[in-house]
C-alpha cells in the first residue's frame, strides 16, 4: 500500500477528519516548500508493511549501502547494473517506509534489518 502510495506520486495526504492543529502544521510545512501526510494514515501504511521483509538481494544492496558503498560500486560489487541497484532502492523504501536512502538505511538499522559496521 505505502509503496502503491508513492508509486503513484501522493506526496501530501490530509484526513478529512484532521483537527485544526494538524491542518495548521500540514500548512506550513507545505508553505516551506516540504511535504505532508497525515501521521494516522503514514502509521497505519507502515503498520501494514511491517511484515515486508526484504529480498536476499535487496539485503545485499542494504548492506553495502551500510558500508558507503554508492550505487557505482554497488553494481559492481553484486555483478549488477546501477539501474538494479537503484530499483532495489526504491523498492526498499517503499518496503522500509523511507523518502531517501539515509532513512531506509537509518529505519533497517533500528528494525534490526542491517547492522552497522563500526569503522
Amino acid at each position: 500500500m505505502l509503496l502503491t502510495v508513492r508509486a503513484a506520486g501522493i506526496k501530501n495526504y490530509v484526513l478529512q477528519e484532521a483537527n485544526a492543529a494538524e491542518l495548521h502544521a500540514a500548512v506550513s510545512q507545505l508553505l516551506g516548500g516540504g511535504n505532508y501526510f497525515s501521521p494516522a494514515l503514514y502509521a497505519l501504511l507502515l503498520q501494514m508493511h511491517a511484515l515486508e521483509r526484504p529480498t536476499r538481494r535487496e539485503s545485499e544492496v542494504l548492506a553495502l549501502l551500510a558500508k558507503g558503498y554508492c550505487n557505482k560500486r554497488i553494481a559492481q560489487r553484486l555483478g549488477i547494473q546501477q539501474g538494479t541497484v537503484k530499483a532495489h532502492m526504491q523498492s526498499l523504501m517503499g518496503k522500509l517506509g523511507a523518502c531517501s536512502r539515509t532513512e531506509a538505511l537509518a529505519l533497517a538499522y533500528q528494525r534490526g534489518i542491517v547492522e552497522i559496521e563500526a569503522a
